[in-house]
């Protein structure tokens, strides 16, 4: 069993009508007894009156309040070691939670916050085991821990449904609004692209 600590962005595109992969989320929780945390501001991001219809009715997940002295503590650290002042307070949240609750997996796909967080690791004077993952890293690795559950064909269009329907919008924003480069948007859709790959060539030599 494990402690995972989710963003919002994860049950907002898990819950999106074109990606649906929550129940395939809630299915192996639910079957393995893993503990979902999120913190409750972050908990409360999710606002869209259907998604949250759906999310809320889900009791597994722990809404939590994270201890305030050491989300300033991990969030100076940040600042004043890093020098990383692009994330935002929920952000922090997220790393807080993932820290205090001494959770297995940190799950978001914003990107800035997984590096954030990766780098904190390394300067933290705290044994961190926690593994960060954006969203196709997390579905690689349920696709190798739930082969029964995921299967090769659902996994594939996993993949290209959630980079067609979120990535895509997600980049396009990107570039418009936040000056995301050639080179950050095409390491996005290499990702996706990675995972396909890699899981036809295991199926091929599986069959061999």
């Amino acid at each position: 069993m494990s402690k995972i600590v989710l963003d919002a962005n994860i049950p907002i595109s898990f819950i999106h009508e074109r990606v649906d992969l929550w129940n395939l989320f809630c299915d192996i929780v639910k079957t393995d007894g893993h503990t979902v945390i999120m913190p409750a501001e972050v908990y409360d991001e999710v606002s869209d009156w259907k998604t949250k219809r759906i999310f809320q009715n889900e009791d597994f997940i722990q809404k939590v309040d994270v201890d305030v002295d050491l989300f300033r503590q991990i969030k100076n650290e940040c600042d004043n070691r890093l020098g990383r002042n692009m994330i935002q307070d929920n952000d922090f949240r997220v790393l807080t939670a993932a820290v205090e609750n001494n959770a297995d997996i940190l799950v978001s796909n914003d990107y800035e916050l997984i590096n954030v967080f990766g780098a904190y690791k390394t300067i933290s004077s705290r044994k961190i085991k926690c593994r960060q993952m954006t969203t196709p890293v997390f579905l690689a690795f349920l696709y190798d821990a739930y082969p029964l559950k995921f299967d090769l064909n659902s996994y594939i269009a996993a993949n290209l449904k959630y980079y067609n329907h979120i990535e895509i919008p997600n980049a396009v924003g990107g570039i418009k609004i936040r000056n995301w480069d050639e080179k950050m948007v095409k390491s996005r859709f290499l990702s996706f692209q990675n995972n396909i790959i890699n899981s036809l060539k295991k199926g091929v030599r599986n069959e061999s």
